[in-house]
This record gives structure tokens, sequence and C-alpha cells, in this order.
């Protein structure tokens, strides 16, 4: 997780920094969050599911095939409109 939270911090700073210096438009800057905060969700799924997996096992439908988590993004992101306080 300090990972997760080293690659936010540094994905932020580049993104703000760009913004402060008038370096990229208004659109580019929400997209960049929105990426960034796509690729972190992305992270902390992995890790969540692989320590999930350990500790109970993967959970399987009845034919066995693995049932994956279930993340829905709502708000700021699921519009692709975040701001650097989301």
């Amino acid at each position: 997780m300090q990972w997760l939270r080293t690659t936010r911090n540094r994905g932020l700073l580049g993104i703000l920094w760009r913004d402060l210096h008038d370096e990229a438009p208004v659109p580019e800057t929400l997209a960049a969050l929105s990426s960034l905060a796509e690729r972190l969700i992305i992270a902390a799924e992995e890790y969540a599911r692989q320590e999930l997996a350990a500790r109970f096992g993967c959970v399987r439908d009845p034919e066995g095939r693995e049932i994956p988590l279930v993340i829905l993004a709502m708000g700021k992101l699921g519009g692709s409109a975040p701001n650097s306080s989301s």
C-alpha cells in the first residue's frame, strides 16, 4: 500500500506542477487526473484480489470460473471529471 500512496503522490505532483505552471489546459489536467485514478484503482484491486485469495481462496461460480471483484466508479470519476481534491 505504500507503493500506491507514493505512486499517487508522484502522479499528483506532476499533474499539479503542469497545471500551476500553465503547461496543460484544463481538459488535459482532468484527463490526467482520471487516468491516474483509474490506474490506482486497478492496482488497488489487484492487491486486494491477491490478499483476499491468499486468505480466503478464490470465489468461483458453479462452473468453477473465478468471480472477479467489482469496482463501481460513480460521481466525478464515473464522469471522468475528478479534480485534485477527489
